[in-house]
């Protein structure tokens, strides 16, 4: 499953949400702004942008990575 961690009002959140949609995959996605404390975790642990997206609980990065990620690109 993957987890997702951005706002609504991100455009590169909600095309993460849209591409694991559109390949039928599970995902989870807490919204920092409804969230904040899960945000501030994010700048203590040195993240800078969002979305943040792990996969079976393997940091994966942002939106581009995770494209390459589903594509296999992991290098």
């Amino acid at each position: 499953m993957f987890e997702i961690k951005g706002t609504s009002w991100c455009p590169f959140c909600q095309e993460a949400k849209e591409l694991l949609e559109s390949l039928s995959e599970d995902f989870s996605f807490e919204d920092l702004d409804e969230l904040p404390e899960k945000g501030l975790e994010l700048i203590q642990e040195g993240f800078k942008t969002i979305p943040q997206i792990w996969h079976g609980g393997s940091h994966i990065g942002g939106f581009q990575e995770l494209q390459k990620y589903l594509k296999g690109d992991n290098q």
